[in-house]
């Protein structure tokens, strides 16, 4: 019993790693949805370096987030979303 215990403890996460990958998960998803309803109620465009930005950061943090969680679709959708406004940035300047 004490074997199945310990290598239990060896492969779970610790409660700080946890903490902090839930806290980049939710701040990454307010950056986005943030840019977003920003855009929708007309205070940003889409071409604002601000937007693009928070569109940036909040996809490579949701696809850090997914890929703690296995969750590699999602890695896949947010990596994407980041690289695509980061050619917004590259571009369109």
């Amino acid at each position: 019993m004490r074997k199945s215990h310990k290598k239990s403890q060896n492969n779970s996460r610790s409660l700080r790693q946890v903490v902090a990958d839930e806290t980049v998960g939710w701040l990454s998803t307010v950056m986005i949805l943030g840019a977003y309803f920003a855009n929708l109620a007309g205070w940003i465009s889409a071409q604002n370096v601000w937007y693009i930005w928070l569109n940036i950061i909040g996809g490579v943090g949701l696809a850090i987030y997914a890929w703690t969680k296995k969750d590699f679709p999602l890695v896949i959708v947010n990596a994407v979303w980041a690289v695509g406004a980061l050619v917004l940035v590259i571009f369109a300047r």
